[in-house]
């Protein structure tokens, strides 16, 4: 029995005698034999051992039956874990990396090492569902060692990708990403207002608010569209009592295209909480004779009701357009509606007519989810059993925020529905190990992925440490479901 040593490349670099025939003569020929071929075909990557060589255990034989490749194994070399590790990881061996930190009791240290290495692959995958999820476990979890990769997701061509980056930095960025964000929330370089409103985010949470507010109210004066655009996003996201009347001007003035009419409103509703004033403007925008604007004035009225505001008058003008003939006037009429007075919508819940429409339908759906009452939890029971994907989802998710029996047996029902979407949505309802347990198995990978983060968040991150790494070594063919596995551990704490 020889013991053959290979590079990566398959050249035999040594051949030693394992075990004697007993037989000198035998044994020299063998050995000789072996060193003439000077190499075999390149080995798999996975039959490596930790000192980047492969090992092989061969037996020769006279009788032809015992001899071949059938007597041939593969030996492990095996550093000890803290030595092989980064080795692993450089080399995208996550499978492997994840088993032998099960066989050695990993530490949280190392936990986050092989996590984090996964999390960094997928920030620069081709995949843009690897990177936006990889971006949000950079921020959730305050990866600062992985800003860079943010950085450099920022000019993304696909905007939840750039979005995404965004939220990361905001959460791990520093004063060299200020420029770059600051660019993004004046619409520079073709920024989309959403990426504005993103970054504007951002430069707040870096305690950057009021270079940020000084700046988009100049560009609320700008020629270019795009500006002014940009600065009503930041807006929406910046609270500015100094600039309703500016933004009111936008809403009511005739030379503002619908773009920053709709812009303005969504403006408006961020400083509605606090000012009479925006209210009023919108109040005035949603009796106007643009559809889209009189839905964009209810949209942030609703949106202004979730930060605070009640006033009786904006509920009855929102009561008033559920009977208006645009659907979309309509469908933000009834969140706002819901959102102003919950209990006195639920009272007229039975009179309220808004049309049929799957779109209003929808917006009912969401708008009932603080709607105290049984009569909710009725008509939500009916909307998730309609033939609508969609609304079926808005209901599950409403019927969440209700303890009543009816609403419980329903989320147990939907838990195994066919459609993944409406699982997920369904998940947050399991409060027990063993039932979040058994949606492990699910077949979609997002279920699986937001079950073991809520396991996670159950039991701690010590308690399922061996669960996790048991997943991760398991699912080498999958590089987004490994995404997943290691996005629980990290946003699970």
């Amino acid at each position: 029995i020889l013991e053959i040593v290979l590079n990566q490349g398959g050249e035999i670099m040594a051949v030693k005698t394992a075990q004697s025939s007993n037989n000198p003569t035998f044994d020299q020929v063998a050995t000789e034999i072996v060193r003439d071929l000077q190499s075999l075909p390149k080995a798999p990557a996975e039959w490596l051992s930790d000192d980047e060589r492969v090992h092989i255990r061969w037996s020769f034989a006279r009788d032809e039956r015992q001899a071949g490749s059938a007597g041939a194994e593969i030996l492990r070399v095996e550093l000890p874990v803290e030595q092989a590790l980064p080795k692993l990881l450089a080399g995208g061996q996550f499978a492997t990396a994840a088993h032998r930190l099960l066989k050695a009791e990993a530490s949280d240290e190392q936990l986050l090492q092989l996590t984090s290495a996964i999390v960094e692959k997928a920030s620069v995958s081709a995949d843009p569902v690897q990177n936006i999820l990889a971006l949000d476990a950079i921020a959730k979890a305050k990866l600062s060692a992985l800003a860079a990769p943010a950085r450099a997701s920022l000019n993304s061509a696909e905007l939840g990708v750039g979005i995404a980056a965004v939220h990361a930095l905001s959460s791990v960025g520093s004063d060299a990403d200020l420029a770059q964000l600051s660019a993004l929330a004046a619409g520079e370089n073709g920024a989309k207002p959403d990426l504005s409103s993103a970054a504007a985010q951002a430069l707040i949470s870096l305690g950057k608010s009021a270079a940020l507010k000084g700046a988009a109210a100049k560009g609320l004066t700008s020629e270019l569209p795009e500006t002014r655009l940009a600065a009503l996003a930041v807006f929406s996201v910046l609270v500015s009592d100094e600039e309703v009347g500016a933004l009111s001007n936008v809403l009511g003035s005739a030379q503002s295209s619908r773009a920053e009419k709709t812009a303005a409103a969504k403006a408006l509703g961020r400083q509605a909480a606090t000012s009479p004033a925006a209210v009023k403007s919108l109040l005035q925008g949603a009796g106007g004779q643009d559809a889209a604007v009189r839905a964009a004035c209810m949209a942030a009225i609703a949106d202004a009701a979730q930060l605070g505001l009640h006033t009786r008058l904006a509920y009855w003008k929102a009561v008033e357009l559920l009977k208006d003939k645009d659907e979309r006037v309509r469908a933000h009429a009834i969140e706002a509606a819901a959102a102003l007075d919950a209990k006195r919508f639920a009272s007229e819940l039975n009179t309220l007519k808004a049309g049929g429409s799957k779109m209003v339908l929808m917006s009912l759906a969401r708008a009932l989810e603080n709607v105290p009452g049984p009569l909710a939890v009725s008509r939500l029971l009916d909307l998730s059993a309609v033939d609508h994907t969609g609304m079926r989802l808005a209901a599950t998710k409403s019927l969440l925020a209700h303890d009543d029996e009816r609403a419980h047996a329903r989320l147990a029902e939907l838990l195994v529905d066919q459609a993944p979407e409406l699982r997920l949505a369904a998940l947050p309802s399991v409060k027990t190990a063993e039932g979040l347990e058994a949606l492990l198995a699910d077949s979609a990978g997002e279920v699986q992925g937001a079950a073991m983060q809520a396991l996670v968040a159950l039991k701690g991150r010590r308690a399922t440490t061996a669960l996790l790494l048991a997943k991760l070594s398991e699912s080498s063919d999958s590089p987004t479901l490994q995404l997943r596995w290691a996005c629980a551990w990290l946003h699970g704490s």
